[in-house]
């Protein structure tokens, strides 16, 4: 019998071109990414820093990870979260007492994950 269903899915480029889109779109234009270590990721990083590039999107950061127990460490990172623990840490031990949070570099609006869904989840 014939079905009426039709499956189509985006090629990982396509997803590219569509986030770069939406990105411009709301004009978040200063990205940084994070991408898995493997050798499949390649294509894909250079695929989506040329892309930003033509269109006008900085790419602020690239940081490589080789499994999930880095990412978090990866996006801290990439946000200088740790630099920020680290200046709290500093002032506090000078100070005494002294509440705070960490905070997030000012400079980024977008940050993509190039990686499988179980891994970036």
């Amino acid at each position: 019998a014939n079905s009426p269903f039709y499956q189509f899915g985006l090629s990982s480029e396509d997803e590219i071109d569509q986030i770069l889109g939406e990105s411009i779109a709301t004009g978040k234009t200063r990205l940084l990414i994070i991408a898995h270590g493997a050798a499949w990721a390649d294509k894909l990083l250079n695929y989506l820093q040329g892309a930003a590039t033509e269109r006008g999107i900085d790419v602020l950061g690239v940081e490589r990870v080789a499994d999930e127990s880095q990412l978090s460490a990866a996006i801290e990172e990439q946000l200088n979260i740790s630099e920020s623990k680290l200046r709290f840490k500093n002032v506090q031990s000078l100070t005494g007492k002294l509440d705070g949070d960490p905070r997030r570099r000012r400079d980024v609006d977008s940050l993509l994950i190039i990686a499988p869904p179980q891994f970036a989840r």
